[in-house]
This record gives C-alpha cells, structure tokens and sequence, in this order.
C-alpha cells in the first residue's frame, strides 16, 4: 500500500497519478483465492480494489468502493463471502460486481440504473498471479509482459507455493 499524505515526495504523487493507474500491477498470488467465494483486496495508493472468484471459477476485479454512498466494501486482506454488503445501507453486490439488492430501492423515484455494477477493473493472470489494471483501454497482459512468460516459464511459478506471509513495516524510501 502506498500511503499518501502532504509529506509524501512529489515522485511518489507522481507515480500514483501518472503510472500506476495506467500499467498492470501484480496484486495477489491465484491461490490466495482458490475458491468460489474466496476474495482479496488489492490497494495502491488510495485506490483499493477488489479480487474475486465467482461461482463459476471466473476472477473478477472492481473498485473496492459502494456505488450508493462511495463507502468501503471490504476490509483490506483475503477473505471469503457470498456477496459484498455495503456497511451503510446494506447494498449487496455480487462476486461479479453487478448488483444483486438495493435497499429501499422503491425510494428512488428515478428509479436504480438497470444493469448497475461495481466500477471494473482489467483482471488477468499469469504464472501463478494476478494481475490487475485500472485502465479500460490496457493491452492484454501478455503484451504487456513481453519477453517475461519467455524467460520465466521454465521455473513454473504457478506451481510455487507459499510457506510464509510476512509484513514488515520500516521507515524508509517506498521504492
């Protein structure tokens, strides 16, 4: 996570503003999300995002972010549900991000959007990770990374396996 304050070096605003947005970023090991129902959030900078696999084994990512109130879905980390419940007004949303309950939806005289859901996020995996990209527009993942599958394939990432998960918090450069 990159946290951004008033002290934050301007190359750091930089990149949150300029590249991040717009290049795919490796957010999560496929196992960490084994399962239907199984997610994980993903934050970079102020932005978090969500990482899920529906019932039908397909991953999907969305901004981590209520669309009635602008309130957070999940809590930062790994976790599993059957739906994303918003803690404000109880909206639930499906693993896919499309909406599944708006309460008091008979409220809004306007009526609720058809077809409403979750702001999307570009989601692809590669050796054992996943990827993400809030650009609409990226190119695939596999142009992005290039030569990398070429060189990499040979070690079989996607058969890896994590033996230890450790955070460690210093008070240094972000890079």
């Amino acid at each position: 996570c990159l946290a951004e304050d008033k002290e934050t070096p301007s190359a750091m605003r930089l990149e949150t503003e300029r590249l991040w947005p717009h290049v795919w970023l490796l957010a999560a090991r496929a196992t960490d999300i084994a399962n239907a129902g199984d997610y994980t959030t993903f934050e970079i900078g102020r932005e978090s995002i969500i990482i899920a696999r529906a019932r039908d084994g397909r991953l999907h990512a969305h901004f981590n972010v209520c669309l009635h109130r602008g309130n957070r879905l999940c809590e930062p980390g790994i976790g599993h549900a059957p739906t994303f419940t918003c803690r404000y007004h109880a909206w639930e949303w499906n693993l896919d991000g499309t909406l599944r309950c708006a309460t008091d939806a008979a409220t809004f005289p306007q009526g609720i959007p058809p077809g409403l859901r979750l702001g999307p996020v570009r989601c692809a995996t590669w050796g054992g990770f996943i990827w993400v990209s809030m650009a609409a527009d990226a190119e695939p993942l596999e142009d992005y990374l290039g030569v990398i599958p070429e060189h990499l394939d040979p070690y079989r990432l996607e058969e890896y396996v994590l033996t230890d998960d450790v955070t460690l918090e210093i008070d240094c450069n972000w890079k």
